[in-house]
């Protein structure tokens, strides 16, 4: 295997270039402690900073700079892969939206060959070959690791944390997303008469609602949090969100004053979410985050997902840092992932 090793206090960080003969064309990292190695594999979804007119090797050395080991993985001694998944403007793979699935990459601007833009196809399938490729690095180095690893994403990163995990329910053992607003995929093939199709729901894609159901998962968000990348165009507050997002001015009543064209609400970010896709979610699943949250979480119960879904005091930043979720995290950590695993010797 083609990869560099860094060696820090406590860990090794190996960086893995992309392999077109194991049909992964994205670098990944992979952290492993030095003691105590946990059986059980992380594995971290990223939100990473929009790239556009850069070239790619450019963009994979930015996001080598990004990554971190860090959190209940790092805590845990679980070796952790980060996949390093480019997020351009027109063609966001981090949210796996309905054109990257559909391998729409023309939508990438021109600072990519023709060929580096075949290259970024089938992400979720080459997220599935890294998990398989660090699986066998760890065995053949010594360490006897599960054969499922557990999915974490936050913001960006929870949709494709969540989408990859039912597209792929064969590699997940369990599953922490944060920041969903809500927008987690329904395992429905119809709402009101209508396909509900990827990433809604599943009318194009297999039906894995059986295996998805079956692994623990657990959905957090800010009972303040309007990062909304579902947001219809309307009139806008004068305060955007806390990361300079755009966010809608609520009247006093809870409504908004959306910007309707020919009886339909118009997509602000129409590289995430198509209009037809918003009028799904405002219609179906609800106007704000906190709502369409509470929609999935009645939707997931219905349909006897092992689902845990809970708000926390806090907006889209400052929900990480609240002690109870903290203390939640834990709980299901030890509840479903730990209580499983058995600790490698020092080699």
């Amino acid at each position: 295997m083609n990869y560099d090793m860094k060696e820090f206090e406590d860990y090794y960080m190996f960086t893995f270039n992309p392999n077109q003969e194991q049909e992964i064309n994205i670098p990944y990292v992979l952290y492993l402690p030095k003691e105590n190695v946990n059986s059980n594999i992380g594995i971290s979804f990223e939100t990473p900073s929009t790239f556009s007119n850069e070239n790619l090797e450019n963009i994979f050395d930015k996001l080598k700079d990004e990554v971190k080991y860090q959190g209940y993985f790092k805590y845990n001694n679980m070796p952790c892969i980060v996949p390093l998944i480019p997020r351009f403007d027109k063609y966001p793979m981090t949210y796996l939206t309905k054109s990257v699935h559909d391998n729409k990459t023309e939508l990438i601007d021109d600072s990519l060959t023709a060929e580096e833009k075949e290259q970024m196809k089938d992400i979720d399938t080459q997220v599935h070959n890294i998990i398989e490729n660090s699986k066998s690095f760890l065995n053949n180095m010594g360490y006897d690791v599960e054969d499922k690893v557990v999915a974490k994403g936050y913001s960006a990163a929870s949709k494709f944390a969540n989408l990859y995990t039912y597209l792929h329910p064969e590699d997940v053992s369990a599953l922490i997303a944060g920041g969903t607003t809500g927008l987690q995929i329904r395992p429905m093939k119809e709402i009101n008469g209508e396909p509900l199709n990827f990433p809604l729901g599943i009318n194009d894609v297999p039906d894995n609602v059986e295996e998805f159901s079956k692994i623990p998962q657990f959905y957090y968000m800010g009972n303040e949090d309007m990062s909304d990348p579902a947001l219809c165009k309307c009139e806008l507050d004068d305060q955007p969100d806390v990361y300079g997002n755009p966010r809608p001015k609520i009247n006093s009543d809870g409504s908004m004053n959306a910007y309707i064209v020919d009886d339909k609400l118009q997509a602000y970010y129409s590289n995430l979410y198509s209009d037809n896709e918003v009028n799904t979610i405002y219609n179906n699943f609800g106007v704000y985050p906190q709502d369409r949250f509470t929609n999935a979480a009645k939707c997931y119960e219905e349909y006897g997902i092992n689902a845990t879904c809970k708000m926390y005091d806090g907006d889209h930043m400052t929900v990480n840092m609240n002690q109870e979720l903290q203390q939640d995290i834990l709980v299901f950590m030890n509840e479903n992932v730990l209580n499983k695993s058995k600790i490698n010797k020092v080699m």
